[in-house]
């Protein structure tokens, strides 16, 4: 389970659920992404500091040392928010060029994942961040969430008359959606229409950003907010890690 520092106690009940379901505290492992995109891991407030390869490194390790200290064959792998995408690049492995250098992640991690699924991740950007490509740090066109200027003939990236085909926005989130090579055996989203934080019903250029190329199944909601995508879901992640249904 992974999300961003200020949301991580929200794993709580995530947690609970699934020991209530018989998981053992030796099955569950949580951790974050302190400031990768955020200065003191406030989002708000990431307006000079990127740490995208040393965040993804660090994740490399962390999942791998599950892998060793459980001696699993599969594990199972929830993210939220603007970890989602972050985590997705760290399943595919591959190279990367970011704003705190470049680096090399290693192999797919795919044949140890059973099953992914990403919570209100911003997979293809967000639109507050199409005139702003420096400032804050997490809307750069390098390694942010900038879904480019234009879209074909659509300017106006929250109000597009229909969808288009997204080119030349953020090189990291186009990178990763073009990349086929998989997150998981298993790959699922959900999202909100009511979310406040990726704004204009989640859409970015008319569609869901937090939609995973290849995925196996999705759940909107109609009136969650962000952080209640994490919180209030448990069951329905449970469901999309044991069952393969969402």
């Amino acid at each position: 389970m992974y999300t961003q520092t200020p949301m991580a106690t929200g794993w709580s009940r995530s947690i609970q659920y699934f020991l209530e379901q018989n998981y053992s505290s030796a099955e569950l492992y949580a951790t974050t992404w302190g400031d990768a995109w955020a200065v003191g891991g406030n989002l708000v407030d990431a307006y000079n500091t990127m740490r995208t390869c040393s965040t993804l490194l660090y994740l490399r390790r962390f999942l791998g040392a599950v892998l060793q200290y459980t001696r699993a064959p599969k594990i199972d792998v929830i993210a939220h928010s603007m970890a989602v995408p972050l985590m997705r690049k760290v399943l595919k492995g591959g190279n990367l060029i970011a704003t705190d250098g470049n680096c090399t992640l290693g192999p797919p991690m795919t044949e140890f994942v059973d099953t992914f699924l990403g919570i209100a991740g911003a997979n293809y950007g967000l639109c507050v961040c199409q005139l702003a490509q420096t400032i804050p740090a997490w809307c750069n066109a390098l390694d942010g969430l900038y879904p480019g200027y234009t879209c074909e003939d659509q300017v106006i990236c929250g109000y597009p008359d229909g969808e288009c085909k997204q080119k030349n926005y953020s090189a990291f989130l186009e990178g990763l959606n073009n990349d086929p090579t998989r997150e998981a055996d298993h790959i699922y989203a959900m999202w909100s229409d009511a979310d406040e934080t990726l704004l204009f019903r989640g859409l970015t250029w008319g569609k869901p950003t937090s939609r995973i190329p290849g995925m196996n199944g999705r759940w909107i909601s109609d009136r969650n907010g962000h952080v209640a995508m994490k919180d209030l879901t448990e069951l329905r992640q449970y469901e999309a890690v044991v069952h393969h249904s969402i």
